[in-house]
Order: C-alpha cells, then structure tokens, then sequence
C-alpha cells in the first residue's frame, strides 16, 4: 500500500463530495496549509486517528481510503469488495484498539482534571473564607 495513493484517494473523494480542502482542515480543527501538505505528500506520514477522522468527514471509511489505484478508478457508484489480509487486519484491529485505549485514558485524565479544579475551587472558596 502506497502512502501516495492514500492521498490520491483523500483528494478525489473530497473532490467528488464538493468538500474544500479549509472545510476539512476546520474539521480537524487544523490550519489549511497543514491539510493540504497532507494531500500533497509533504506531511509525511498519517497515523490511523488522522485517517479514520479523515474517512469521517468524507462519509466513508477507512478501507475506501486505502484502496488500491485500480479499485479507485472504477466509477464512484459501484460498489467494491477490498481485500483484506490477516496482516493488515490485525494490524488495524491494533490500532483501533489502541486508539480505544486512549480515548479512556483521555476520559479519565479528563475527569481527574475535572475533579482537580473542583477541589481547587473548594480550596480557593475556603481560604476566601478564612480571609473574611
């Protein structure tokens, strides 16, 4: 699989859907120069978060993106089955997995910054108290 055709694929789908390249970049809440180097192939590489957000935006899915050249020239219409190996599936499956892992980490890191503010604010309310 060739990172260029990943790209090639991006563009041509969000070309299709009438997308711009800033509407996806304010998505991604990233600058538009930065998302254009993306398709351009000056950011040279994409991790699967990217990817999958990627796929999101332009309502469809992860697998579409990586297709191969023949299977993106066929019309956008008909529908094709992609070929997964055991490899590249295990391998997405890892990442998915990881990329659930994390997001209960940022869950939890989230709520512990939630209760540290509150308990901050409990402090700060107190020691106003004290001062009174």
């Amino acid at each position: 699989m060739d990172i260029y055709h990943i790209r090639n694929n991006i563009k041509l789908l969000r070309r299709s859907r009438g997308i711009t390249q800033k509407e996806i970049a304010v998505k991604l809440f990233m600058d538009e120069r930065t998302y254009s180097k993306i398709e351009r192939g000056e950011k040279k590489s994409m991790d699967i978060r990217l990817l999958s957000s990627i796929a999101d935006i332009l309502e469809t899915d992860v697998f579409t993106l990586l297709r191969s050249p023949s299977e993106t020239e066929q019309p956008a219409n008909l529908h094709t089955t992609v070929v997964v190996d055991d490899e590249m599936y295990s391998h997405i499956h890892t990442l998915q997995q990881t990329q659930m892992d994390m997001m209960h980490e940022i869950k939890h890191i989230e709520e512990r910054i939630s209760q540290l503010i509150s308990m901050n604010q409990t402090t700060l309310h107190q020691l106003r108290q004290v001062h009174v």
